[in-house]
């Protein structure tokens, strides 16, 4: 029987569900939560448009849902969703988002089955990106009562929901009592909590923890953030095309069968060290210097740097895969051994994968007979040179393959992958798995989302596996929402909203029994197609470049302004007032076309310029951006423009522009081709050889609470931990409490996420681990005004420990195993060094202060503490670094890095910024980073004058047990940072009620 093309059954799809009557329609409609404007009966009242549609609650949690109830039992044989906004509806701003962006993302059908709701498992979509969904099921669904039940973590739209069928006169008519069913929606938030942990296991917690890479350049610091970060896995990316080029193969060969394959395959093998078979001097070069790319790095140092700290590598080649004849694959074949043979001898390298996201439409599509064919001769190819490796080199490595790193939920694609997994290359059986580790990539679904998620995919594994098995299951990606959503919110990898939801998606990936996570992305590293950065990046970096604009003179600041149109209770003057804050902003009136322009008076040799536009609240990105620009400038020969200037799809809301040599002007002006409003909140402009001259710089500069949320998680739940029992006294959805138990480190651990809104008060029972009075906890908490910083909490009689749980917070308890008493150690030596004019002063050692200053370097200080060698420092289970201080000036906290080295020799007396350890002379940055200087932490201080801790055990184990120096320096953490200019957090010196100490047990 010949098939229609697909474009015809969706026409005739269509057509058969316009055909019948929409049922739903003036039906009765409940919904968990409403929008004032935007009433559940829109989505069901036939007018397909934005002002007519159901809108949840602002703020509202998972999940949504949207009741359609009808007067009698129907037959429905399909539903149609529409959702978003209307295309012909949209303004500018709104057309430009990418696909999907204001659509329900996630969510399931469900119908009343008289007693419970019953999901329509062939309507489960994740991570949707159209506006119109039709469903027609493959048996009519009978119900009265049909709901949408959406994960999404924030409110979500529903336009319209159609549902097409006719009525069962066979059943009677429901009752009353039948159409009050039990709702599933959470509604009461308890405010007092009982948690009682025991010593029964329930399963483990994840084997790894880990990031994708960033950038990996030697002499940067990325290796001591990582190590900081606290994961036990890396995902590198080395593009087949890059480090094993066909002619530095047998690329002659012409291959007929597979006969001829595997006679050339043995002769490969006997000696795969000789030269004329595989040129390793070029992929050794290769691999020994810098490879520009979306992850610049020397792949040979990262394998050096990762095998150092115990960090294992999952190794994406990147090679797109295409269908071969035998004499391709023989090509393919030697270059996968040669990759994988290369990366196991000089990084240990055991975890390969083929081909990121073959199924995305951007890496490919490839088709997945193709790739299962490819996938064949991969993994023999990887098992050959570890095994190989094996026996050369004496090494004990198990070479594990990684598949198929899928992009989303595609069940087609598992399950034939499954069914396939045990016929090898020649089309015969083979009596193992040539898959390790599945794996697949997901992204825009919140906490809830992931209920289930990986025993979904494991039980497709089992049903289509040839002997019913399973493997270990990763998502080898996984991010809260993928950059093309992220880029336009106002949320950002800080917000509460998001990094709570992030601990979530953790949660209930382990408790599902999930193998792995690898975050992306470990930086917010640049590419094609996000030159200035991606914003999922979880550490801030410098891409090439660092430069402090605060540390330039604005030639543009205070000079006058002027505008095509000025929009009401807005001014020119804010273009130039030195202020980047949202209420200092200038906005347009609406044109199609706008410029404005800055009069510098006379002809100014110019070197760069720096842009502010839109909302400061998404930091480097807005919503409210302008999106297409040009930048002119005006000397004696009229206007002309300013080459590398020009954009239209710009995606940021601090853009930063060097000038070409010699660009001189009395006039600056900007072309903004947007139509509708558009807002500049400040215009800076810099002399030559500013931008240009910038130092090249690949250093992380700081990281964001997701970050922190990472490194709290690896601490205490990677490595397949024992998972302890938790008996919990409410079902919170937007609550997760979990424990582990760490034989090797000799402590449990207990992980506390709260998504909701108010304080919870929590009391946890921790008398049957054997924990006593007494017994001091470390509680580590990211929230809203905390970056993993720390608070030592003791036990009281019983083995209870009461807490509060801030709104929208993440916290890590760490307690130990057996019982023990705090000690407290105390600085002996405390100093505060300034930079600038006084750089070779020393300072008074009663004064300890940090401050940045990036215009006055004088203004800046940097403090230095250190800690005494003694034997409890070097045998101590727990080490808390404990500093008294306050910053009197500004509502946010005052936040800064704090890092740690072998004792330092300097003296108190003596000691200034110019030969202060580890100190920049020219401005406030840690050099030897990774080398004798080793990151701790962050803190932050508010006005109120008090202790605040940080955990820093690891760092003091690893790296200075004899005695530390801590360093406390608030540095640049982007360009633009001058958010604590004129801020000082004053620190409580040695000699006084408050010193510097460190608690101890």
């Amino acid at each position: 029987m010949k098939l229609l093309p697909p474009f015809v059954i969706s026409i005739l799809l269509s057509v058969s569900v316009t055909a019948q009557t929409n049922v739903f329609l003036k039906a009765e409609v409940k919904a968990s939560s409403g929008h004032p404007k935007y009433s559940p009966q829109n989505a069901v009242d036939g007018e397909i448009s934005r002002r007519s549609t159901w809108m949840s609650e602002r703020g509202s949690r998972p999940p949504h849902t949207l009741d359609v109830i009808l007067s009698r039992y129907y037959d429905i044989d399909s539903v149609v969703i529409y959702t978003g906004i209307p295309d012909k509806e949209k303004n500018d701003n709104e057309r430009i988002q990418s696909p999907g962006f204001w659509s329900v993302k996630n969510f399931i059908l469900q119908y009343w089955d008289d007693a419970n709701w019953t999901d329509i498992s062939e309507t489960l979509t994740t991570e949707n990106r159209q506006e119109r969904i039709s469903f027609r099921f493959s048996t009519p669904i009978t119900s009265f009562r049909f709901r949408l039940r959406s994960t999404d973590g924030e409110a979500i739209r529903i336009v319209e929901l159609e549902g097409y069928g006719r009525i069962n006169r066979s059943l009677p008519a429901p009752t009353k009592t039948q159409q009050e069913c039990t709702s599933s929606a959470f509604d009461h938030r308890p405010s007092n909590i009982m948690v009682r942990i025991g010593k029964e296991t329930t399963g483990r917690t994840m084997k790894y923890v880990g990031y994708n890479q960033g950038y990996f350049v030697p002499g940067s610091n990325v290796a001591a953030w990582l190590e900081y970060s606290g994961v036990n896995a890396v995902r590198l990316w080395a593009d087949l095309r890059t480090y094993v080029h066909p002619e530095w193969v047998d690329n002659k060969s012409i291959v007929k069968d597979p006969d001829e394959f595997d006679r050339l395959k043995r002769i490969f093998r006997d000696n795969p060290l000789n030269g004329n078979l595989v040129r390793w001097d070029s992929i050794d070069a290769t691999a020994s210097r810098l490879i520009p790319s979306t992850n610049t790095m020397v792949l040979k140092y990262a394998l050096q740097e990762l095998n150092k700290q115990g960090i294992d590598i999952v190794l994406q080649s990147g090679y797109r895969v295409k269908a071969a004849d035998w004499s391709e694959k023989w090509l393919q074949w030697q270059r996968y051994y040669a990759l994988a043979f290369y990366l196991a001898r000089e990084g240990n390298v055991h975890m390969f994968a083929m081909q990121n996201e073959p199924n995305h439409r951007h890496a490919g599509p490839v088709p997945l007979d193709v790739w299962i064919d490819m996938m064949r001769i991969a993994s023999d190819a990887i098992r050959c040179a570890i095994a190989d490796v094996n026996r050369i080199y004496e090494k004990h490595l198990t070479p594990r393959f990684v598949g198929p790193v899928t992009a989303g939920t595609n069940t087609n694609w598992w399950a034939k992958i499954a069914a396939s997994e045990r016929i090898d290359y020649r089309g015969n059986k083979c009596d193992y798995d040539l898959i390790d580790i599945f794996s697949t990539h997901s992204y825009n679904l919140p906490a809830a989302g992931y209920e289930g998620k990986v025993q979904s995919i494991d039980k497709i594994l089992r049903d289509n596996h040839p002997l019913h098995d399973t493997k270990p299951i990763v998502f080898t990606e996984i991010g809260r929402w993928m950059n093309a959503y992220l880029i336009d919110k106002e949320e950002t990898m800080d917000s509460p909203s998001l990094f709570t939801e992030w601990a979530g998606i953790y949660t209930r990936n382990m408790q599902g029994g999930g193998y792995g996570m690898w975050a992306f992305k470990f930086a917010n590293t640049a590419s094609s197609t996000y030159p200035r950065g991606i914003k999922s990046g979880h550490h801030y970096i410098w891409k090439g470049k660092r430069f402090a604009e605060d540390s330039y003179e604005n030639l543009a600041l205070g000079k006058p302004a002027r505008a095509s149109g000025t929009d009401t209770g807005y001014s020119t003057t804010r273009l130039t007032d030195g202020s980047k804050a949202d209420d200092s902003a200038w906005a347009s009136s609406s044109e199609e076309e706008k410029w404005v322009e800055i009069d510098l008076g006379r002809l100014t040799p110019l070197g760069g310029i720096a842009i502010y536009t839109g909302s400061a609240g998404g930091v480097f990105t807005a919503p409210d951006r302008i999106r297409s620009l040009k930048i002119q400038i005006s000397d004696r020969n009229g206007w002309k423009d300013i080459p590398g200037t020009e954009e239209t799809a710009c995606r940021y809301a601090q853009l930063y522009y060097t000038f070409p040599e010699g660009t001189a002007g009395s006039r600056i002006r900007i072309i903004i081709r947007d139509k509708g409003k558009s807002v500049i909140r400040e215009i800076k402009l810099f002399p030559p050889h500013t931008l240009s001259d910038a130092p090249e710089s690949y250093d992380i500069s700081g990281v964001q609470r997701t970050a922190q949320v990472v490194r709290l998680f690896a601490k205490g739940f990677k490595n397949q931990r024992p998972l302890l029992h938790c008996d919990i006294s409410v079902q919170d959805p937007d609550l997760d409490i979990c424990s582990s138990a760490d034989s090797l480190s000799g402590n449990i651990y207990i992980w506390l996420v709260q998504r909701n809104p108010v304080n919870y008060n929590l009391v946890l029972n921790l008398k049957d681990l054997g924990i006593g009075a007494g017994t001091p906890v470390v509680y580590e908490q990211v929230s809203a005004d905390r970056y993993g910083e720390a608070e030592i909490l003791k036990t009281t009689e019983g083995g209870l420990l009461t807490l509060t749980l801030p709104a929208q917070s993440v916290g890590l308890l760490t307690l130990p195993m057996k019982a023990t008493f705090p000690t407290t150690l105390f600085a002996d030596k405390c100093i505060s060094v300034r930079g600038g004019k006084l750089a070779t002063i020393p300072q008074r050692s009663d004064s300890l202060g940090i401050s940045l200053d990036s215009r006055s370097e004088e203004n800046s200080r940097v403090t230095y503490l250190n800690f005494p060698c003694t034997e409890k420092l070097k045998t101590a289970n727990r080490i808390v670094l404990g500093l008294h201080g306050y910053c009197p000036k500004g509502t946010k906290p005052f936040r800064f890095h704090i890092y740690c080295m072998q004792d330092g020799q300097w003296e108190e007396k003596s000691l200034s910024w110019a030969n202060a350890p580890g100190l920049d002379p020219h401005q406030a940055r840690a050099t030897e980073v990774g080398s004798k200087l080793f990151v701790a932490g962050e803190m932050t201080m508010t006005s109120y004058p008090s202790y605040h801790y940080l955990d820093v055990t690891d760092v003091i184990k690893k790296h200075a047990d004899k005695g530390a120096t801590f360093m406390l320096i608030r540095e640049v953490r982007e360009p633009g940072d001058d958010y604590d200019k004129g801020r000082i957090a004053t620190i409580s010196p040695r000699d006084t009620d408050t010193p510097p100490l460190l608690e101890l047990w």
